[in-house]
């Protein structure tokens, strides 16, 4: 199924925002455990989070 622009541009940013949190997780200095289950919250589907 084709996504529209701006439906395509709303996932685009998710995955920016999820990127942002790890990077910030890194700097704040979270051990890697603490990375990595974040990281597998952050892989959910859409539908399940919300």
């Amino acid at each position: 199924m084709a996504l529209s622009y701006s439906e395509f541009k709303k996932k685009e940013i998710k995955q920016e925002g999820k990127i942002e949190v790890l990077r910030e997780m890194i700097n704040d200095g979270k051990s890697l455990e603490d990375i990595r289950h974040m990281n597998k919250y952050l892989k959910l589907p859409e539908e399940v989070k919300e």
